[in-house]
Protein backbone atom coordinates (compact mmCIF):
# COMPACT_ATOMS: atom_id res chain seq x y z
CA UNK A 1 0.00 0.00 0.00
CA UNK A 2 2.51 2.18 0.95
CA UNK A 3 5.02 1.98 -2.04
CA UNK A 4 2.51 0.58 -4.72
CA UNK A 5 -0.64 2.80 -3.75
CA UNK A 6 -2.88 -0.03 -5.27
CA UNK A 7 -5.44 -1.03 -2.83
CA UNK A 8 -7.20 -3.40 -4.24
CA UNK A 9 -3.84 -5.50 -4.61
CA UNK A 10 -3.34 -4.62 -0.84
CA UNK A 11 -6.49 -5.68 0.62
CA UNK A 12 -5.79 -8.69 -1.27
CA UNK A 13 -3.43 -9.53 1.16
CA UNK A 14 -6.01 -10.26 3.75
CA UNK A 15 -7.67 -12.33 1.60
CA UNK A 16 -4.86 -15.03 1.76
CA UNK A 17 -5.40 -17.52 3.75
CA UNK A 18 -1.67 -17.64 5.07
CA UNK A 19 -1.98 -13.63 5.97
CA UNK A 20 -4.27 -11.08 7.80
CA UNK A 21 -4.38 -7.54 8.33
CA UNK A 22 -4.11 -6.15 11.46
CA UNK A 23 -7.32 -3.65 11.59
CA UNK A 24 -5.18 -0.11 11.71
CA UNK A 25 -4.20 -1.50 8.30
CA UNK A 26 -7.41 -3.08 7.23
CA UNK A 27 -9.31 0.32 7.96
CA UNK A 28 -6.31 2.40 6.16
CA UNK A 29 -6.85 -0.15 3.13
CA UNK A 30 -11.07 0.21 2.89
CA UNK A 31 -10.62 3.85 2.91
CA UNK A 32 -7.76 3.96 0.40
CA UNK A 33 -10.74 2.07 -1.83
CA UNK A 34 -13.23 4.54 -0.64
CA UNK A 35 -15.20 2.02 1.63
CA UNK A 36 -15.43 5.17 4.19
CA UNK A 37 -17.87 3.29 6.11
CA UNK A 38 -15.86 0.11 6.70
CA UNK A 39 -12.93 1.96 7.57
CA UNK A 40 -15.15 4.19 9.79
CA UNK A 41 -16.89 0.84 11.86
CA UNK A 42 -13.62 -0.99 11.92
CA UNK A 43 -11.85 2.07 13.67
CA UNK A 44 -13.99 2.90 16.29
CA UNK A 45 -14.87 -0.99 17.51
CA UNK A 46 -10.83 -0.73 17.68
CA UNK A 47 -10.89 2.84 19.06
CA UNK A 48 -13.10 1.62 22.17
CA UNK A 49 -10.60 -1.45 22.85
CA UNK A 50 -7.54 0.22 22.36
CA UNK A 51 -5.33 1.19 25.09
CA UNK A 52 -4.33 5.38 24.95
CA UNK A 53 -1.49 4.64 22.68
CA UNK A 54 -3.09 3.29 19.85
CA UNK A 55 -6.31 5.53 20.35
CA UNK A 56 -4.52 7.89 18.87
CA UNK A 57 -3.74 5.71 15.75
CA UNK A 58 -7.53 5.23 15.53
CA UNK A 59 -7.98 8.83 15.56
CA UNK A 60 -5.55 9.76 12.58
CA UNK A 61 -7.36 7.08 10.10
CA UNK A 62 -10.55 8.93 10.95
CA UNK A 63 -10.11 12.20 11.08
CA UNK A 64 -8.37 11.45 7.78
CA UNK A 65 -12.05 9.71 6.06
CA UNK A 66 -13.82 12.53 7.43
CA UNK A 67 -10.95 15.25 5.94
CA UNK A 68 -11.72 13.56 2.80
CA UNK A 69 -15.43 13.87 3.23
CA UNK A 70 -15.35 17.42 3.87
CA UNK A 71 -16.93 16.90 7.30
CA UNK A 72 -15.22 19.38 9.63
CA UNK A 73 -17.86 18.86 12.38
CA UNK A 74 -16.95 15.33 13.17
CA UNK A 75 -13.48 16.34 12.23
CA UNK A 76 -13.69 18.80 14.84
CA UNK A 77 -14.75 16.58 17.10
CA UNK A 78 -11.84 13.99 16.30
CA UNK A 79 -9.51 16.80 16.92
CA UNK A 80 -10.90 17.63 20.24
CA UNK A 81 -10.34 13.89 21.05
CA UNK A 82 -6.41 13.93 20.17
CA UNK A 83 -6.14 17.10 21.91
CA UNK A 84 -7.58 15.10 24.91
CA UNK A 85 -5.71 12.47 24.19
CA UNK A 86 -2.26 14.95 23.48
CA UNK A 87 -2.22 16.08 26.73
CA UNK A 88 -2.03 12.89 28.30
CA UNK A 89 0.97 11.82 25.62
CA UNK A 90 3.00 15.06 25.03
CA UNK A 91 4.87 13.17 22.09
CA UNK A 92 1.67 12.74 20.47
CA UNK A 93 1.61 16.04 18.23
CA UNK A 94 5.25 15.49 17.31
CA UNK A 95 4.47 12.02 15.88
CA UNK A 96 1.19 13.23 14.33
CA UNK A 97 2.02 16.59 13.00
CA UNK A 98 -1.20 16.21 10.09
CA UNK A 99 -3.53 17.37 13.64
CA UNK A 100 -1.82 21.21 13.07
CA UNK A 101 -2.69 20.96 9.89
CA UNK A 102 -6.56 19.49 10.43
CA UNK A 103 -6.82 22.36 12.99
CA UNK A 104 -5.61 24.91 10.38
CA UNK A 105 -8.29 23.71 8.34
CA UNK A 106 -11.05 23.68 10.54
CA UNK A 107 -10.67 27.56 11.04
CA UNK A 108 -10.35 28.21 7.81
CA UNK A 109 -6.29 29.13 7.41
CA UNK A 110 -6.05 27.41 3.99
CA UNK A 111 -3.05 30.04 3.71
CA UNK A 112 -1.34 28.31 6.75
CA UNK A 113 -2.38 24.93 5.43
CA UNK A 114 -0.64 26.05 2.17
CA UNK A 115 2.52 26.28 4.47
CA UNK A 116 1.88 23.28 5.74
CA UNK A 117 1.95 20.94 3.29
CA UNK A 118 4.69 22.93 1.33
CA UNK A 119 6.99 22.00 4.51
CA UNK A 120 5.52 18.60 4.23
CA UNK A 121 6.21 17.83 1.20
CA UNK A 122 9.68 19.56 1.43
CA UNK A 123 10.48 17.57 3.87
CA UNK A 124 9.83 13.90 1.95
CA UNK A 125 10.66 15.21 -1.80
CA UNK A 126 13.82 13.04 -1.51
CA UNK A 127 12.74 9.98 0.69
CA UNK A 128 11.97 6.53 -0.57
CA UNK A 129 9.23 4.91 -2.32
CA UNK A 130 7.91 3.90 1.00
CA UNK A 131 6.93 7.16 2.29
CA UNK A 132 4.35 7.32 -1.23
CA UNK A 133 1.14 7.38 1.07
CA UNK A 134 2.64 10.35 2.95
CA UNK A 135 3.27 12.47 -0.06
CA UNK A 136 0.12 11.40 -1.46
CA UNK A 137 -1.85 12.67 1.52
CA UNK A 138 0.49 15.68 1.33
CA UNK A 139 -0.52 16.33 -2.55
CA UNK A 140 -4.09 15.66 -1.26
CA UNK A 141 -3.66 18.10 1.35
CA UNK A 142 -2.55 20.83 -0.69
CA UNK A 143 -5.04 20.68 -3.28
CA UNK A 144 -8.11 21.17 -1.14
CA UNK A 145 -5.91 23.73 0.60
CA UNK A 146 -5.51 25.93 -3.15
CA UNK A 147 -9.35 24.96 -3.55
CA UNK A 148 -10.70 26.52 -0.27
CA UNK A 149 -8.26 29.23 -0.71
CA UNK A 150 -10.30 29.48 -3.96
CA UNK A 151 -7.32 29.50 -5.94
CA UNK A 152 -8.51 26.72 -8.24
CA UNK A 153 -5.28 26.80 -10.77
CA UNK A 154 -3.26 25.67 -8.34
CA UNK A 155 -6.05 23.33 -7.00
CA UNK A 156 -6.15 21.62 -10.91
CA UNK A 157 -2.43 21.59 -10.78
CA UNK A 158 -1.96 19.44 -7.46
CA UNK A 159 -5.05 16.86 -8.26
CA UNK A 160 -4.01 15.89 -11.69
CA UNK A 161 -0.89 15.33 -10.34
CA UNK A 162 -2.85 13.14 -7.67
CA UNK A 163 -4.32 11.40 -10.83
CA UNK A 164 -1.33 10.61 -12.43
CA UNK A 165 1.31 9.75 -9.42
CA UNK A 166 -1.43 7.29 -7.80
CA UNK A 167 -4.57 6.40 -10.74
CA UNK A 168 -5.48 3.45 -8.41
CA UNK A 169 -6.47 5.15 -5.40
CA UNK A 170 -9.80 6.68 -4.12
CA UNK A 171 -8.58 10.22 -2.59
Amino acid sequence: MYRELDPELFLSIDNSKYFHLQPIYKSLGKMSHGAYQEAVDICTSKFKQAKNKAKSVYLGNLARIYFELDDVDVLNEICKQFTLYSEENTNLLNKYPVFSFYQYYIEGEYNECIKFCKHRLEKYKNKSDKYNLVKLNNYFNLAVSYYKNNDIADAKKWFEKIVLFAPKMHI
